[in-house]
């Protein structure tokens, strides 16, 4: 779940039980005890008493958590497809190689010199 998502279920949540989230440190407190852990552990490190201010720090690390993702899935990707081309090169490479391995270009030698020739 997004945390634009978690907010707006706690907000129409504190609606039916006020008592719970009565003051602005109470409601922070839960809303980050709710949070996924990997987004909880960096925004937990300041002590927080302004819901919007920890929704908002909530919302910029669940960004760059799925910022990271996605330049790993891409790496991923290009990792893979950098593999792909040069397991293809490499046969291609192979076939070639084995097909003009057998002598020197041209097939014959040259006897004398350049003069000789004409």
């Amino acid at each position: 779940m997004s945390v634009a998502h978690y907010e707006h279920m706690v907000l129409e949540l504190s609606h039916y039980a006020p008592a719970l989230v009565a003051d602005q440190e109470e409601r922070c407190q839960r809303f980050l005890d709710g949070l996924r852990p990997e987004i909880r552990h960096s925004v937990a490190t300041i002590d927080w008493n302004i819901f919007g201010n920890i929704v908002e720090s909530a919302m910029r690390v669940e960004l760059s958590i799925n910022e990271q993702r996605s330049r790993k899935d891409r790496g991923q990707k290009r990792s893979a497809l950098n593999l792909e081309v040069e397991e293809s090169s490499s046969k291609n490479q192979t076939t070639r190689g084995s097909s003009s391995a057998s002598g020197p270009v041209g097939g014959g030698s040259w006897e004398g010199s350049p003069q000789q020739r004409t």
